[in-house]
């Protein structure tokens, strides 16, 4: 692959059209996964700590965390109705008499 179709498929940089000077793009977003409890913790420690330094407003910071426990709360029982479709899976047929 050559250097200029490097350039085109993820450019880093622009060029300032009156200046002629080289601006650099603002990092693409983060592409989260979500799809275990401890990475929705990890990111809520992420939200607090950019909360806590300014970088997110708190209403904003309050509005992601409701949607990061939303999505714990999900993940949870996603996880127990797994364990129990195993658990009846294996529990043994019996015939109740009586």
């Amino acid at each position: 692959m050559s250097f200029a179709e490097k350039m085109q498929s993820s450019p880093t940089a622009t060029i300032d059209g009156q200046t002629g000077k080289l601006i650099p793009l603002p990092k693409p977003p983060r592409v989260l996964r979500l799809a275990t409890v401890k990475e929705v913790r990890l990111e809520l420690a992420r939200l607090y700590r950019e909360a806590r330094q300014g970088k997110v407003a708190p209403a904003d910071a309050a509005k992601f965390a409701f949607l990061l426990d939303r999505i714990r709360v999900c993940i949870v029982d996603h996880q127990l109705e797994e364990r129990v479709k195993v658990l009846e899976e294996y529990q043994p047929t019996s015939s109740r008499t009586g």
